[in-house]
């Protein structure tokens, strides 16, 4: 994250960009100044584990399902249907620790009947639902005002659509034989790279703005053909870079320093841990 945050605003100086001290400041610390919502939101998760884990090894199934219910209800289900802003009381944190929690009471509570049949039908349902939404809600629009604008409701991160498809996939996943492949595990150990370079603030605008200049292709065949091309160009030549951090400037100029973090984030990790279970202790 560091080296992108860096990597990128020290090109945007080069390339003529005014140099601004929130600027500098965001990209030396994306963390605290969450530069990428999911980052700040991981490495905060990260840091309450100990607490939230012994939380969950405490209570009774029916106690568990509860705390989902409470999660859930203010995460997913008032989002979507009663208009409730739930980025405003709990943001994306709360959101990430629903999910930790739900995929906890998986892996404490699996089917006692492992199928996948249950969760293809929950993957298909829920993706057919979301495509039905769109059509449905812009076909209501022309006779709701209200609904004008509103097709992607059931696309947001808060949707329930996307929590049981969400679910759907971790059970799915959870009862597969593992597998593997050199091409997919490349490309899967380059996507959090990918995401941190077109999600960066500099690089959002410049890609999407810019290099797809995506306002000339508002023609309906025109837009579907330019998205797909502008979304599989971004995603390949974003992975051949992060390909290139990883494998050459990574292993070859960066190792030895990343062994020294390593063993400074380790050591910094271990003495938190140490005071978070003394304190839980108590």
């Amino acid at each position: 994250t560091l080296f992108y945050t860096i990597s990128i605003y020290a090109v945007f100086l080069i390339t003529g960009g005014a140099f601004s001290l929130k600027g500098m400041i965001e990209s030396l610390f994306p963390i605290i100044t969450c530069q990428y919502w999911f980052v700040s939101a991981y490495v905060i998760l990260s840091l309450l584990m100990p607490f939230i884990n012994k939380v969950l090894n405490g209570i009774t199934q029916k106690q568990f399902i509860a705390l989902l219910g409470v999660l859930i209800f203010y995460n997913s289900v008032a989002p979507t249907f009663l208009n409730y802003d739930a980025f405003a009381y709990g943001g994306h944190l709360f959101y990430m620790i629903m999910f930790y929690c739900v995929g906890a009471f998986i892996r404490k509570y699996p089917p006692k009947k492992p199928s996948k049949t249950p969760a293809v039908l929950l993957v298909c349902i829920s993706a057919v639902l979301l495509v039905l939404s769109v059509v449905a809600i812009d076909f209501l629009a022309e006779r709701f005002t209200f609904l004008a604008g509103k097709s992607g409701k059931f696309y947001t991160v808060y949707s329930v659509l996307i929590l049981t498809l969400a679910i759907g996939l971790l059970l799915l996943f959870t009862q597969m034989k593992p597998r593997s492949n050199k091409v997919i595990n490349i490309c899967g150990s380059c996507a959090f790279g990918v995401y941190l370079i077109h999600e960066n603030n500099y690089m959002r605008q410049w890609i999407w703005g810019n290099f797809c200049n995506n306002s000339s292709y508002a023609a309906p065949l025109r837009l579907v053909t330019h998205m797909c091309l502008c979304v599989i160009s971004v995603y390949l030549i974003c992975t051949f870079i992060e390909f290139i951090r990883q494998y050459g400037l990574e292993k070859k100029l960066f190792r030895k320093l990343y062994v020294y973090i390593y063993k400074a984030t380790n050591s910094l990790q271990e003495k938190l841990n140490n005071i978070a279970n003394k304190i839980i202790m108590k």
